[in-house]
Formats: C-alpha cells, structure tokens, sequence
C-alpha cells in the first residue's frame, strides 16, 4: 500500500500566526509547511504540491498575490486550494483574490473552527486515494520527486515523501543511476518504508541482477550523498 501524506502551506510573516496554525492544523494530522515570503513559497509548492495554501496577503517587503502570480505563469492555480488570510476588508483586495480564482478569502483573527473547517474541505478535495499494489493489476506510473542519499552494491535509499508499506517492482528515472549504468529494472522494494520526520520516508531499494562493470561504477561513488 502506498499513501501520500497530505500538506498545507502557510504563508504568514507572522511567527505567532504561523505557530498557532501549525498547532491547529498538525494536530489533525497534516503535515504543516511555513514560509514567510513568497520566493521561498514557490519552491516549496514546487517541491511538495501541498494541498492547500493559506497565503497572507501582507507580508515583510514582499506581497502574497506575487505567489499567485508565479503559481499562474506555470498553471498551478485552480489546481492547488488557495484561501487568502488577512486583516484587510477592502474591496480592491477582496475583487483580486477573485480574479486569481483563489477558493476564499479568511479575515484575521483566524476562528479556530473556521481554520479547522477550511482545512477539513480543502484538503478532502485533493486527497489521494491509496494505491493497492497486492492484487495484479496494470503497472502505475507516479511523479514523485526524490533524492538517493546512500549508494552500496546491493541497494540504495531512496527519501521521497511516498512512503511503501510492502514488497514491490519499481522503476526508477534518474540521471545519476543512468551515468552509473544502473538501469530500470533492476529495483525492487523489499520492506517498508522508515518515517523520517511527518511526510517523509526512506525506502531501501535492492538492486538486482548489476553486471561486473555497473558495480565497479558503484564502488567508485559507494556512500557518497547526491
């Protein structure tokens, strides 16, 4: 079985605003994301996709609708919940929120059910159904971002925020298993997934079957962090 944990980011400048959504939020299990500008806001949605963003408008030298700008230069929006935060009423930011399309506009000070509620709908309109792998069925093709953190002979760890819960084919596309000749497959999982901290795992993979010449590559990087 495979489940991707579910994410909301917030965007505040404010460290209390921020401390007091976390506590709300994470304790009804979601993985909880901060920014307080928007630069570092894109990466992440770039990074994670969260389920839904809880964006201030006003923020220290920077200004919450730039995030929605980038996210519509690559046409995130609409597909990413956005909720506008903010102590403003005027009509000027209220009209744009509704030209970017985002999915509602929260006035501060946050109501704790109004936060909890907004959490609860946003995020079930974007979950993820998990995937059984134990019964036959076509092969699954899945984007997920990840990083290879440790190398040997016979396996690699593989950090994603998928966490596999049992034995399973993989295949796997990246440029540094190709330079090292290490092609699809030769991956298979055989136990699963150690939690590292809330939504994010890391997964041995077992390398299968490497010819001679693959495995001199290996021990040439054996170890090493990429």
């Amino acid at each position: 079985m495979l489940n991707i944990s579910k994410s909301i980011l917030v965007v505040d400048d404010d460290q209390d605003m921020q401390t007091y959504i976390k506590k709300i939020l994470s304790n009804l299990g979601y993985e909880i994301l901060l920014s307080n500008n928007t630069e570092d806001a894109f990466a992440m949605v770039l990074d994670h996709c969260p389920h839904l963003i809880l964006l201030d408008i006003n923020l220290e030298d920077d200004y919450g609708f730039s995030l929605l700008e980038k996210m519509k230069q690559v046409n995130l929006i609409g597909k990413i919940n956005v909720y506008m935060i903010s102590s403003q009423t005027n009509k000027q930011s209220i009209t744009l929120s509704k030209e970017y399309g985002v999915n509602g506009y929260l006035l501060k000070p946050l109501n704790n059910q109004t936060l909890i509620n907004t959490a609860k709908a946003s995020v079930k309109d974007h979950s993820f159904t998990p995937i059984d792998f134990s019964n036959e069925q076509e092969d699954i093709e899945l984007d997920i971002p990840g990083e290879i953190i440790k190398l040997n002979e016979v396996s690699f760890t593989f950090r994603s925020k998928v966490k596999f819960t049992q034995k399973s084919k993989v295949e796997i596309e990246s440029t540094f298993l190709k330079s090292l000749s290490i092609m699809p497959g030769h991956f298979t999982i055989y136990q699963q997934s150690r939690d590292i901290m809330p939504g994010l795992y890391d997964t041995v993979i077992q390398l299968l079957g490497l010819p001679e010449k693959t495995l001199q590559n290996i021990r040439k990087v054996q170890n090493k962090k990429v």
